[in-house]
């Protein structure tokens, strides 16, 4: 069994891909402006501690949140030293999170879109992801992965196979066969408005993938309607992909209480963050959302820090 969690951030075209690209962005305002203005449900903030090793629970019940204000995310609030405060707090309550929700582990592999940790002011706070295993970048911050081997306990790490523009292969090894092989995304826009350019941007992945088995599909897809990403990238790789998000309901993140969404974006009114899976070769054990909260600089309070949802899917 392996999990794997993508998180996708809001970041600028900036080119120096630094912390302030990442600071007080369009969607990241729209997003808690929306929550503070439209509440649904609490944050559920888990108890962390920067100086305990990553990987280690601790125990604590989580603390019901509210919002912090509508403005609280705007440029005249917020600095890039207050944002590496947030960002790594994020880190460290999702994986505390996700712990609690996958019988103690941390995930195999973890990627975030949108962020290059290679940066130097990144320093400190990726750490709170897993081992940093390597960025790609077309240049722009927004265009970026940051790759990391979030459980670090394991023989088996995962490495970069193939990236392009929208796109990362990451490649995990595994005791009883072959890797598996996970393609994250973040599907440009001029690309995402039908199954037909959908399936042309997957087909371009797959030729660049020759002779490899493409198990696991998830990230920021932009997709217009539901059913559009199992449809396109079983139609570009040949093989039966499946969502992994349950067919009916609503969004529940497992980092919030009463939480119900329907959408991932910043409006909870488009799904766009998703994982398929190929049937064929790979069985889903579980699936979860993330939301985009972490806990104020208060500490009394939650902020959004993305206009997105993270998510993560265990596989066997």
């Amino acid at each position: 069994m392996a999990i794997f969690y993508y998180q996708s951030l809001n970041s600028s075209a900036t080119t120096t891909r630094n912390m302030a690209g990442l600071t007080s962005q369009h969607h990241t305002v729209k997003t808690q402006a929306h929550q503070a203005n439209n509440p649904s449900g609490f944050g559920l903030a888990p108890p962390t501690n920067p100086s305990v090793p990553f990987g280690m629970p601790i125990q604590g019940p989580s603390q019901l949140m509210l919002s912090a204000p509508a403005d609280y995310m705007h440029s005249s609030q917020r600095s890039a030293a207050d944002m590496k405060i947030l960002l790594s707090s994020k880190f460290q309550e999702s994986m505390q999170q996700i712990m609690r929700n996958f019988e103690h582990r941390t995930p195999d592999v973890t990627v975030i879109g949108e962020l290059d940790a290679s940066h130097s002011d990144f320093s400190g706070v990726s750490q709170h992801a897993g081992a940093f295993v390597s960025s790609v970048t077309t240049g722009k911050a927004c265009n970026s992965f940051s790759v990391f081997n979030a459980n670090q306990n394991s023989v088996f790490n995962p490495n970069v196979i193939q990236s392009g523009m929208g796109w990362v292969a990451v490649a995990l090894p595994t005791a009883t066969d072959q890797s598996i092989v996970a393609v994250f995304v973040h599907v440009p826009n001029v690309e995402a408005g039908s199954i037909a350019t959908q399936t042309a941007f997957y087909q371009r992945i797959r030729k660049a993938l020759p002779g490899r088995q493409v198990d696991i599909v998830m990230g920021d897809t932009n997709q217009g309607s539901g059913g559009v990403t199992p449809a396109a990238v079983s139609a570009a790789f040949s093989s039966t992909f499946v969502d992994a998000a349950d067919a009916e309901g609503g969004i529940q993140p497992m980092d919030m209480h009463e939480g119900d969404f329907g959408g991932t974006n910043s409006t909870g009114s488009n799904r766009y963050d998703v994982a398929v899976f190929n049937s064929q070769t790979r069985q889903k054990i579980k699936f979860e959302y993330v939301s985009q909260r972490t806990s104020a600089l208060s500490g009394s309070m939650d902020t959004a820090i993305t206009d997105h949802m993270g998510i993560v899917l265990e596989v066997t």
